[in-house]
């Protein structure tokens, strides 16, 4: 995954799990765009933690399942 692709993934996983939280669109492009930053930094440890796994998405189901836990949060 390339830093463009990993960016632009993160920021349309936070909005959708805030928008499904029930946060408006407007709100949660403004969330999603100030917490990106964390967001990748999050996913990719995440990532990290999964460099030796046999199955390539582990990862990527790690990062995800970890942004949709931090998302959740009030």
């Amino acid at each position: 995954m390339t830093v463009i692709n990993i960016e632009a993934g993160v920021l349309l996983r936070l909005k959708a799990y805030k928008i499904a939280n029930g946060m408006s669109e407007a709100a949660a492009d403004a969330w999603a765009a100030a917490n990106l930053n964390a967001g990748v930094a999050r996913f990719n440890a995440a990532l990290a933690q999964h460099k030796r796994d046999l199955r390539s998405e582990a990862g990527i189901e790690a990062g995800c399942a970890d942004l949709k836990a931090w998302a959740q949060l009030p």
